[in-house]
């Protein structure tokens, strides 16, 4: 069975665009030998969250505060960390319908292939903070996380008719969002005195 992923990453910054950018037939094409990936920066004249789920995810908020300061909080939404958008487009040959492996092999296709036409954006224009799709490793559950926003819909590769793949929450949902993540604002701990002695070794005698 051949399906095909239609996902869009939300980059927290503006890509380096020029008029040639835009049109339809705009994208760059990856293949390897099971999956195929076509890129294709959002276009100027299109809304930054083209369809509902988009619209849905854009007003997603996330949420934490730090245990070891009482006070400090963070919250985030969306639509305010997201100034531009990538779609990719991901299919391949599926010989059994498993949607939780499977999702994890098409997001991690389609961010390869966005990594690769970013680190080309990087390169040629020099501006360090055009960096790819970003995940971090949490050792706690042994599990990489998404830190850019992301939405993902699912179609029959072969009659582009949408496809079911989310059974458990509703037989005929083929779309969801994900929010993404946010680092952990806690950074260790550590005595100030060991601070001092540091410093009083390194930097100046008492």
């Amino acid at each position: 069975m051949k399906i095909k992923a239609l996902i869009q990453f939300y980059l927290p910054y503006v890509l380096p665009r020029m008029a040639d950018w835009d049109g339809k037939s705009i994208g760059l094409s990856f293949t390897n030998t099971n999956f195929s990936v076509i890129v294709r920066p959002r276009n100027s004249d299109e809304e930054l969250f083209p369809h509902l789920i988009d619209k849905t995810l854009s007003g997603m908020e996330l949420m934490g505060e730090s245990l070891a300061l009482p006070g400090a909080k963070f919250s985030s939404k969306v639509r305010d960390r997201s100034l531009d958008r990538i779609e990719t487009t991901v299919e391949a040959e599926i010989e059994k319908l498993n949607a939780e492996s499977i999702e994890e092999k098409f997001v991690d296709h389609g961010i390869e292939a966005c990594n690769v036409f970013l680190s080309h954006c990087r390169v040629l224009t020099h501006t360090p903070f055009i960096h790819g799709v970003e995940r971090n490793y949490r050792k706690e559950d042994r599990r990489f996380y998404v830190l850019w926003p992301r939405t993902i819909a699912w179609f029959n590769g072969e009659s582009g008719s949408s496809l079911p793949f989310y059974p458990a929450e509703n037989p005929k949902v083929n779309e969801t969002a994900i929010i993404g993540a946010i680092r952990s604002p806690e950074t260790g701990a550590i005595s100030f005195r060991s601070i001092l002695n540091y410093l009083r070794c390194c930097w100046w005698t008492p």
